[in-house]
């Protein structure tokens, strides 16, 4: 029995070792490499994107632009259909223990021109219709999927590659939900920043939706319910491709103004699918600043359970030019290679992957494995590419290798490095005054320091500030509702800040002239935008973010405001002139507490195609603040804008609305009167009353209300005029209403010059905006006396969103 027993034991040890081997061998098939190359038969040149199908199995992929492939196969061999539109598929048989790798060449079928003669309606208007009709029914019965994915972003400069970013991905859909993506494996050339976003797929660009978008654009699907309202179709042929033709039909867009496709799609004549697409957007795909030059899309699709035509790449090329007034990037290629392979098709998922997030980067993929990219060469490298994860090290970064030129960017290059700091200015008051500036980020762990000093030549007095500030709390991030996509700005929840100076302020404080253009026209034509006083004191402020939209400040101000006298008469050419007169302030001791409110839509205003912010201030000093005035301001800022035109635009036209307002109540000094002039020597903000000139208007309350349309293009597409399509030119019409009231509570001085608007003011006109990117042009008719037509320029309102953010 013992021998017996010992027998027993001996075999259970040599099956399970037989096991355990067995496994092992098995499990180094799975694992194994296989690759090759597709060619044309007669020409032997390479078939890019061909498809290859490992028979059997959901998996598949594409060759790459030199017609190369790869992949591991699950088995110890593998039966492959390779196909390419308008040749015979062929079947090949893989034994990676024999062989692995494998020349493939596919024949090309015989193009037959179709044998329709044409007198009405073009037969690829009925195959359209069944396409439609097909692909309801099919899609109809698509509830979910689960797949994998590759995907490949590079980064090209005229010379060579600048970047490339890959990652593998798990994805899971359901209808009615967005994608969610699992990243798995990822790696990128050494000169991308470790901290920067993974490659992604983001969603599955599917061109048998009905709507599809893209850039933060909405465009309509070649087969679409309602396409014939948007495209014209044309059959240029009929091709053969294994027992079945393939309809090659072009897609010609009928609106420049509506984002469309045009180029062609291939569909499959057996079940009116389609197989292929070759597109490129039309005019009205245009990005502010950037220009893309031949934007092609491509993807082919294959037949799931002899039911679903699903995608199983996606391509995306195009050359980016950006340029910006003088500034010019070098152009850039962006090539975006996807493949998704190994689908499963309406799988019931579990809850766990339905509290996904959008993207989660998965352990594994924090770690790089050279073992799961071996087996997992979805899409090869091509030589160059290959080279470039050798050469683009750390030194080659991307900020050399994307380092803008022209004669704007040396400019900027040596300002910023040897004038950055510096504070140049001329005005009558200082004459000229020279200091510096700077701001000290992250001193010590999320403390700020700030300082300015400067040295008036003709009042000759210093001026100074300095100030900290002390950021802490959790980050809230706000994901922007804007047509780029999903723009994060991310704010500490707390900051406390103090500041000490003794330093000039600007009245009036309600339009835009910088120090620059003020002085320029001081020294040329002493013509000097501003009055000023001087201010000493400290202060004191907290800001709370109770949400990424709401912003709480409050500040406590004890400071000294006493009068300044001009002390130059200086200009180039026009010295026996004077300046206009200085006046005074009221001087004294103003010690008050200022409270603040902002709401806003989340995102950036002005990107956003709908968005809504209010702005409310408040001061208020009395003796009991120990301050020689006594008075409360309370000022409030509304603006709207809403699309009202073509939706699927990245900047649909607008209609935007700004209502704003000031009360006072007790004596207000001059320093403290609501100015509603913004027209200074032709030059204004952008979104003030054009038809007001600096000063001519005060008031201890006031209100404004102000209407503009933006067209956008889309007045320019009647008139045909290519380039004005192509341009990020806006056309706009609007129209405002203000009035000011300066009652007898007011504090006066003799100099001081101030009158209300004594009814209401009226303004209409237009404008041109994004002129040279930056600049916008206003055509304004004052319709209150003395009327008069009035031409200014401001900056564009696109750079001024910005600005006001």
């Amino acid at each position: 029995s013992i021998q017996s027993e010992s027998f027993s034991n001996l075999m259970k040890r040599s099956i399970l070792l037989f096991l355990f081997v067995y496994r092992l061998s098995f499990s180094q098939t799975l694992t194994t490499a296989v690759s090759g190359k597709v060619t044309d038969a007669t020409t032997s040149e390479p078939l890019p994107s061909a498809t290859i199908r490992v028979v059997g199995t959901s998996f598949g992929t594409i060759t790459n632009q030199y017609g190369e492939f790869g992949f591991s196969i699950t088995t110890p061999s593998a039966v492959l259909v390779i196909s390419y539109v308008g040749y015979t598929s062929d079947t090949v048989r893989v034994n990676p223990t024999l062989q692995k790798y494998y020349q493939i060449s596919l024949r090309q079928n015989t193009i037959e021109l179709p044998g329709i003669t044409v007198t009405g309606e073009d037969p690829a208007y009925e195959i359209i219709r069944r396409a439609i009709a097909s692909k309801r029914k099919w899609m109809s019965q698509l509830h979910s999927f689960e797949g994998k994915a590759f995907n490949r972003t590079q980064i090209r400069t005229d010379s060579s590659i600048a970047a490339i970013t890959e990652a593998y991905s798990t994805l899971f859909w359901n209808r009615g939900d967005s994608l969610r993506e699992v990243i798995t494996q990822q790696r990128q050339t050494g000169n991308m920043p470790k901290n920067i976003q993974p490659s992604r797929v983001g969603t599955i660009m599917n061109f048998n939706d009905d709507e599809i978008r893209q850039g933060g654009f909405t465009f309509i699907g070649p087969t679409a319910p309602d396409a014939f309202d948007y495209y014209d179709y044309k059959l240029l042929n009929t091709r053969l491709m294994d027992n079945f033709e393939v309809y090659d039909i072009k897609v010609i867009p009928k609106s420049k103004i509506s984002p469309l496709f045009k180029g062609h799609i291939s569909i499959a004549e057996r079940s009116y699918a389609v197989m292929n697409v070759d597109l490129s957007p039309n005019e009205a795909f245009v990005q502010p600043f950037v220009k893309l030059k031949n934007s092609r899309y491509r993807q082919s699709f294959q037949l799931y359970e002899n039911k679903f035509w699903l995608p199983v790449n996606y391509q995306f090329d195009a050359t980016m030019l950006i340029s910006l007034m003088g500034i010019t990037f070098p152009a850039l290629g962006i090539e975006r290679d996807i493949v998704v392979y190994d689908y499963s098709i309406n799988p019931e998922f579990p809850d766990s992957v339905l509290l996904l997030s959008h993207l989660t980067i998965d352990s594994s993929a924090t770690r790089y494995d050279s073992a799961y990219w071996m087996q997992h060469d979805v899409l090869p490298l091509t030589a160059e590419q290959d080279s470039a994860y050798t050469m683009l090290d750390s030194t080659q970064t991307l900020e050399k290798k994307l380092a803008p030129k022209g004669a704007t960017a040396a400019l900027l290059n040596i300002t910023g490095s040897t004038l950055g700091f510096a504070n140049l200015w001329f005005n009558r008051v200082e004459g000229f005054h020279v200091g510096a500036s700077k701001v000290f980020d992250n001193v010590f762990h999320n403390v700020d320091f700030d300082g300015m000093t400067g040295y008036g030549f003709s009042d000759h007095e210093w001026k100074y500030s300095a100030g900290a500030t002390w950021r802490f709390g959790s980050h809230t991030a706000s994901s922007g509702n804007i047509s780029l996509g999903n723009v994060s700005i991310i704010d500490t929840r707390y900051a406390i800040g103090a500041r000490i100076y003794d330093t000039h302020v600007q009245l009036p404080r309600t339009y835009y002239q910088d120090h620059f253009g003020n002085s320029i026209a001081a020294l040329i034509d002493k013509n000097d935008a501003y009055d000023y006083y001087r201010t000493k004191g400290v202060s004191v402020d907290g800001t709370i973010n109770p949400t990424s939209s709401l912003r709480l400040t409050g500040s406590l101000v004890l400071e000294r405001q006493r009068t300044l006298f001009q002390h130059s008469n200086y200009s180039f050419f026009r010295s026996s002139e004077m300046y206009r007169p200085h006046p005074a302030i009221v001087d004294g001791e103003m010690n008050s507490i200022l409270l603040s409110a902002s709401y806003s839509t989340k995102g950036l205003p002005s990107l956003a195609k709908n968005s809504f912010s209010v702005r409310g201030y408040t001061e208020y000093t009395s003796s009991r603040l120990k301050s020689d005035f006594d008075f409360t301001q309370v000022d409030i800022l509304v603006k709207a804008k809403v699309s009202t035109m073509e939706q699927n635009l990245l900047f649909p036209p607008s209609l935007s609305v700004r209502i704003e307002g000031g009360i006072t109540s007790g004596h207000i000094p001059p320093q403290r009167y609501y100015s509603l002039g913004s027209n200074y020597y032709g030059i204004v903000s952008g979104d003030g009353l054009h038809g007001i000139h600096a000063r001519e208007f005060y008031g201890d309350s006031y209100c404004i209300a102000t209407v503009e349309h933006n067209f956008r293009r889309v007045l320019f597409a009647p008139l045909g005029i290519e380039w004005l399509m192509e341009s990020n030119l806006e056309f706009i019409i609007k129209g405002g209403i203000a009035h000011s009231w300066l009652s007898s509570r007011v504090l006066t001085t003799p100099t001081f010059a101030a009158a209300g608007t004594g009814g209401y003011y009226y303004e209409t006109g237009c404008a041109l905006s994004n002129i040279l990117d930056f600049f916008r042009a206003d055509f304004t008719w004052r319709l209150s006396t003395p009327k008069e037509f009035i031409f200014t320029v401001g900056v564009s309102d696109f750079l001024m969103g910005f600005v006001d953010q």
